[in-house]
């Protein structure tokens, strides 16, 4: 039986035990922060004045994912327009532009939301010489269209590697890459 203990209010002693370990903790993370510490799916804590879960973070993270999903969704419509020559080439756009933009949107900080949008863009890079193997390409046999499109491809390779090279340096430190680097990971995806 309760018989009214819920009325007493709370135990003096447990408000401040909670109190103590709240203090050791933000105190811990203070530590973690002046350290370079922290989630690895974050980044550090403050990153750019940025609180990982705070609302300029979870803004700026949809700002990235909606603008993923418009650049992908564009990538991919004009690549499956030119392959397929017709109309069925504007439904695969919208939902890859859809499934871009939830997939990025639900990403931990902007950080990552970055990274993720980078190599989605990079794949839909390399999506988009498809349409020289389409029929909006007249002219010449099919073997010489393959060879035209592996040229294209390898060249757009390079574009999608730069593009995913900077997504992977939102979330990483490069300075290992670079000659006379220190090489210490600034926490990333992974």
């Amino acid at each position: 039986m309760f018989c009214g203990t819920h009325l007493a209010g709370p135990d003096p002693d447990a408000v401040d035990a909670e109190a103590e370990a709240e203090a050791e903790a933000e105190a811990a993370v203070d530590a973690a922060g002046a350290t370079g510490g922290g989630d690895a799916g974050d980044g550090p804590p403050g990153f750019l004045g940025l609180d990982p879960d705070g609302r300029a973070d979870a803004t700026l993270t949809l700002g990235v994912a909606v603008a993923a999903g418009l650049v992908v969704g564009a990538f991919v419509t004009l690549a499956v327009l030119f392959a397929t020559g017709d109309a069925r080439g504007l439904l695969p756009g919208p939902v890859a532009g859809i499934v871009t933009g939830v997939h990025v949107g639900r990403r931990a900080s902007v950080r990552v939301a970055v990274t993720h949008g980078a190599y989605a863009l990079a794949v839909a890079v390399l999506l988009f010489p498809t349409f020289l193997l389409g029929p909006a390409v007249e002219g010449g046999s099919f073997g010489g269209r393959v060879v035209l499109f592996v040229v294209v491809e390898a060249l757009v390779a390079v574009v999608a590697g730069v593009v995913a090279l900077a997504g992977y340096a939102a979330t990483h430190d490069l300075d290992g890459l670079l000659p006379g680097g220190s090489g210490e990971d600034a926490g990333g995806v992974g």
